[in-house]
């Protein structure tokens, strides 16, 4: 057995002393610092390899940080071998004495059994040496689907079918330094910057296409929304950013004081929430735009956050990079005087900084319910079955039709698949654990959320609730 050891740079003393102690186990470790091979392939190439076909098992160590920058590409490779393949393949995190709490396990890495400070403690030591021995407690996503939420970087592991997008997306970003999602309500906007972006950029994926080498610097990430009152929800955001980072609680307070009233020089300093500006590079994504032009945001507060984003993302700046997401049907408020400096970035470059997002492909449709049925162990046959019942719904043909791809003819629709394979999910203990029953019985993509809503109505009205008052919210809610 070789055993793949990944660790970001900040715990490379720690991991190398792990090493050490496998190896007079007499487990052979594959380990950067003494395996990377000068002048031949480049070095990720060599860990891709490595993980995905030199080594018999994985762990990684987590330090103080948690899992970062180039490491999360590691695990993901690891987690994808491991789910995949048909042979065992122990993946186990190895979380150090100087790390709490569970976000130092991001996504589908948190469902593996870990292992708690093996430098102090003989019995985890004992843990860790039997977990690499055994099948490193296989892990089965629970909840495969996400209803109609949008993904988040938590559980970004379940975004599937948008690479290309995202890769699209990455590198106008890079190269403008902003970047604006556009799209319809329910075409993905959100789960494309919140769980694509976000993990390209701390991953890694995007500075490896660029020729940058990502284990030299700290990628940062702060998502927010401007609410009713955008200060005061990016301050918010910084905090939680800065909680997780292990801050003091005088240095948050002076984070949220420059995010509330500082210029954008003060803000800038905030959204790195302590990290060495030299080599930090910060992405801040402003979730839900559209936000910043609805009445109860007054006109002054729109006109400073409006500024304020134009003044972060300053292309001769490259230290952060802001990217925006809103519905199309609000894209012409861009056009507002109050909000002009911003405009004019989006409009620089012939509106590159403006990627409207395609809709979702027969492929990529394929990927986004088979994919998160492998992570939740279920068969290939069976998640196959589900995905060629969907597409037919949707009215998609086979890929690569005549050397074409066909794509979702309505951009919310994709909505109405999650939610219609997310219902089928819940309900199938009550059909034998079947999957295409459920979806079936529930309406399939057209007719599940219609049939909730109804079923919604009808429970509220044999409650008491006003049939009139309650018809006209639900038709709000889809106009």
């Amino acid at each position: 057995m070789t055993v793949f050891l990944s660790h970001s740079g900040s715990d490379t003393q720690r991991a190398d002393v792990l090493r050490q102690r496998l190896e007079a186990a007499g487990t052979p470790v594959w380990f950067d610092k003494e395996n990377l091979k000068p002048g031949t392939e480049r070095w990720q190439r060599q860990h891709e390899r490595a993980i995905e076909e030199e080594v018999s098992a994985f762990v990684v160590y987590v330090g103080a940080r948690g899992i970062v920058n180039w490491v999360r590409r590691e695990v993901d490779l690891a987690v994808s071998r491991a789910t995949r393949s048909g042979a065992p393949f122990p993946v186990v995190p190895v979380i150090s004495d100087r790390a709490t709490g569970s976000r130092h396990l991001p996504g589908f890495i948190s469902q593996f059994q870990a292992v708690r400070d093996v430098e102090g403690d003989p019995k985890a030591w004992a843990q860790l040496l039997g977990a690499l021995k055994g099948n490193g407690g296989a892990a089965v996503e629970p909840e495969p689907f996400f209803n109609l939420e949008a993904i988040t970087a938590e559980r970004g592991h379940l975004f599937f079918g948008r690479k290309q997008e995202t890769e699209e997306a990455g590198d106008r970003l890079w190269k403008h330094g902003t970047l604006l999602i556009a799209g319809a309500s329910g075409s993905g906007k959100s789960s494309l910057a919140r769980a694509g972006l976000v993990s390209d950029w701390k991953g890694g994926e995007i500075a490896l296409r660029h020729q940058v080498d990502p284990r030299t610097i700290d990628w940062h990430v702060v998502v927010t929304r401007p609410g009713s009152a955008p200060r005061d929800m990016l301050a918010r955001s910084i905090d939680d950013a800065a909680k997780a980072l292990g801050r003091s609680e005088a240095a948050i307070t002076e984070y949220r004081r420059l995010a509330r009233e500082g210029d954008p020089e003060d803000v800038r300093r905030a959204l790195l929430s302590g990290h060495d500006w030299e080599r930090t590079r910060t992405l801040l994504i402003v979730d839900q735009f559209e936000e910043l032009v609805h009445p109860i945001v007054g006109k002054k507060d729109r006109q400073d956050f409006a500024n304020l984003i134009a003044a972060l993302a300053d292309p001769d700046d490259p230290s952060v990079c802001v990217a925006l997401t809103m519905r199309d049907d609000y894209t012409n408020r861009l056009k507002d005087e109050e909000l002009a400096p911003l405009a004019a970035r989006l409009d620089s470059a012939d509106r590159a900084p403006r990627y409207v997002l395609p809709p979702m492909t027969s492929t990529g449709l394929r990927a986004s319910i088979e994919d998160p049925l492998a992570l939740a162990r279920r068969s290939p046959k069976e998640a196959t079955a589900l995905a060629n019942a969907v597409r037919a719904d949707v009215g998609l043909r086979s890929e690569n039709t005549a050397g074409l791809q066909s794509t979702l003819a309505r951009p919310g629709d994709l909505a109405l698949v999650q939610f219609a394979v997310s219902l089928a999910w819940d309900d199938r203990g009550r059909h034998d654990d079947d999957l295409l029953r459920p979806y079936a019985e529930s309406g399939r993509v057209e007719g599940a959320l219609a049939n909730a809503a109804e079923r919604v109505f009808q429970n509220a009205c044999e409650k008491g609730a006003e049939a009139a008052m309650l018809e006209a919210a639900l038709l709000r809610l889809t106009v």
